[in-house]
């Protein structure tokens, strides 16, 4: 029983570990990072303009994306600037067990085939459940 609790533990704990790795390759939280040269570039415009506030700083920098400043090089260094679209995929799949039988999917009569249904046409098969009791 101790073997199964400690397998069950491992199997938890690798999965939080996958987990988080998986969340800091495939998400942006990696750009989290980036706070610090988010702040260093900041103090920088600070000591060019003591007039502007830190919303400004970031409406110069995120939201006009269609003027290039002269530290452009270094303003794509700032975070959510620029992306990294990397894709990973795991499939795991049991192929399907099945067997084929030779079954015939339409029946032929010698009548012919009707194409047509008529709520008239009798069927032997429906009309023997109303027959009237036999003694």
């Amino acid at each position: 029983m101790a073997v199964f609790v400690t397998f069950v533990i491992l199997v938890r704990v690798f999965s939080i570990l996958i987990f988080i790795v998986m969340v800091l390759v495939q998400t942006p939280v990696s750009q989290l990072f980036k706070i610090t040269e988010l702040i260093e570039h900041y103090a920088e415009h600070r000591n060019l303009d003591e007039h502007m506030s830190f919303s400004d700083f970031l409406a110069m920098h995120y939201s006009h994306s269609d003027v290039q400043y002269p530290d452009h090089e270094r303003d794509m260094q700032l975070p959510f600037k620029q992306y990294n679209c990397s894709s990973l995929v795991f499939t795991f799949s049991q192929p399907a067990a099945f067997a084929l039988t030779d079954k015939t999917f339409f029946a032929r009569s010698e009548e012919g085939l009707t194409l047509y249904w008529s709520p008239f046409h009798s069927s032997e098969l429906l009309a023997n459940i109303w027959q009237p009791p036999k003694a």
